[in-house]
């Protein structure tokens, strides 16, 4: 009996449409697939320059930073700067090279993010930008 239950729990994991981790930081294992995980209000938490953590620069300059992924492949991303000026941009989204990579569009131009971690509540970018690598680590704020 037991390896029938065994067997049994083996195939509704694998059934079940579990999803792996193909990024650097994880996580592992998730019940929820990539789509459904990057969908979300996300907000900035940490932004490093080269390693260097420049979060409180970053948040100084990108107020209310928010970055929303919709399920109908669309997104708005907004922040307001120190100069009070409010920067808003809209446009659809897709996984690419292999859902590594988050592909923005607009008609301001296109941009995409390396993947390092897509959690339920942690999405970990990172993108080359003047000579410099920037990583964002965004909190998102619908469980």
């Amino acid at each position: 009996m037991s390896r029938v239950w065994t067997f049994c729990v083996v195939a509704l994991v694998l059934l079940s449409g579990v999803s792996c981790s193909r990024y650097e930081e994880g996580p592992n294992f998730s019940m929820r697939s990539k789509f459904q995980r990057a969908c979300n209000v996300w907000v900035i938490d940490k932004v490093f320059k080269d390693g260097n953590d420049i979060s409180a620069d970053f948040a100084s300059y990108y107020r209310n930073y928010q970055l929303n992924i919709f399920d109908t492949k669309t997104y708005t991303k907004s922040w307001t700067t120190n100069v009070a000026i409010l920067y808003d941009e809209a446009g659809t989204w897709k996984f690419t090279d292999a859902k590594t990579k988050l592909y923005f569009g607009n008609t301001r131009g296109d941009y995409e993010y390396k993947i390092l971690r897509l959690a339920n509540l942690q999405l970990w970018v990172e993108y080359e930008e003047n000579g410099s690598t920037y990583q964002l680590q965004l909190r998102g704020l619908i469980p």
